[in-house]
C-alpha cells in the first residue's frame, strides 16, 4: 500500500462525490490508513467494512432498488447503528502516523490537532448540490450522521429545505472563512478523476493505477421530481442571492481545478 508524508485532512461536504472519495482513499492507502469523522459523536472511526460495503456496486444497487421504501430508511439506519459499535477514537488522540481523516467536518476542526495536515474540499455547483442533499435527506427520512438534523416538521418542499436558514451558504460554512487558495488541493465534483490525478501527484504518490468510481448517485426517479420541479421566474436568482458566498467559492473552486486540468 501507498504511504503518506502527511496527513490529509479531506473535508466531505455532503453530496459533492464524498463516497466515492472514501473508497478511493482506502483503495490507495488501504482500510487501515483511512479514519471517518463522525459529527454525530465528534469522534472517528477506522474505515470499516460497512464503508466498503455501502461504497461497493453493491450497495449502489441495494440503494436504487430499495429507494423510496421503508426498507431504505432501515438499512440506511443499520448502518449508522453498526459504526456506533466499532472502534471509536477522540479527536484528542489520533494515531501518531499518517493518514486519511475524511468526513463532514469544518475546515478548523483540527487545529491544532495534526501538525502541517494536507487539506482537500471537492465543492458542487450549488443547486445540484442542493437538490441532491435534498434527495438524501428525503429518502433517509432526515436519520443522517451530518453536520445538521433537520426534522421533517421544518422541510415539507425543496424550497423548505433550499431556503432553510441553517443551510444558507452550506458549503462555505465548511470553509469557516478559509479561503480557496489556503487549501492543498481543491476540487470540483464534475471533476473527481482530474482531482485525484492531481491527489497523487502533489502527494508524491508513484505507480499508482487506481480510479475513483462515480457511487452513491441519486435515485433516476429522484432526479426527475426535483428536475421537474417548476420554479417560478424568481426563483434561481432567489437561491443565488441566498447562496452567494456558495457560488463564489465554487467559481474559485472551478478555476482551481483548471489550472491542473489543463497542466502540461
Amino acid at each position: 500500500m501507498n504511504k503518506l508524508e502527511r496527513t490529509v485532512l479531506s473535508i466531505h461536504i455532503e453530496k459533492t462525490g464524498g463516497t466515492s472519495l472514501g473508497e478511493y482513499y482506502s483503495q490507495l492507502f488501504g482500510a487501515k490508513g483511512v479514519y471517518v469523522y463522525k459529527p454525530s459523536t465528534n469522534d472517528l472511526v477506522p474505515y470499516s467494512p460497512m464503508h466498503q460495503v455501502t461504497a461497493s456496486e453493491f450497495g449502489n444497487k441495494i440503494r436504487k432498488r430499495f429507494a423510496g421504501t421503508p426498507l431504505y430508511a432501515f438499512i440506511h439506519k443499520f448502518t449508522r447503528d453498526y459504526l456506533n459499535y466499532v472502534n471509536h477514537i477522540s479527536i484528542q488522540n489520533i494515531p501518531n502516523m499518517h493518514l486519511v481523516i475524511h468526513g463532514h467536518f469544518p475546515a478548523n476542526k483540527f487545529d491544532g490537532l495534526v501538525d502541517k495536515p494536507f487539506y482537500t474540499v471537492i465543492l458542487r455547483d450549488p443547486l445540484e448540490r442542493m437538490k441532491s442533499h435534498y434527495n438524501h435527506w428525503k429518502l433517509a427520512k432526515g436519520k443522517v450522521d451530518q453536520r445538521l438534523q433537520l426534522s421533517d416538521e421544518s422541510v415539507q418542499t425543496f424550497e423548505d429545505f433550499a431556503f432553510h436558514a441553517m443551510l444558507k451558504n452550506w458549503q462555505s460554512s465548511y470553509l469557516v472563512g478559509k479561503p480557496i487558495d489556503q487549501f492543498d488541493l481543491v476540487g470540483v465534483s464534475t471533476a473527481l478523476e482530474n482531482f485525484t490525478q492531481e491527489f497523487v501527484y502533489r502527494l508524491g504518490i508513484t505507480g499508482t493505477t487506481q480510479r475513483v468510481k462515480s457511487l452513491n448517485e441519486t435515485p433516476i426517479y429522484l432526479k426527475k421530481e426535483t428536475d421537474d420541479l417548476i420554479f417560478n421566474q424568481s426563483f434561481l436568482p432567489k437561491f443565488m442571492k441566498f447562496h452567494a458566498d456558495d457560488y463564489d467559492n465554487y467559481q474559485k473552486a472551478k478555476e482551481a481545478t483548471l489550472k491542473y486540468t489543463t497542466r502540461s
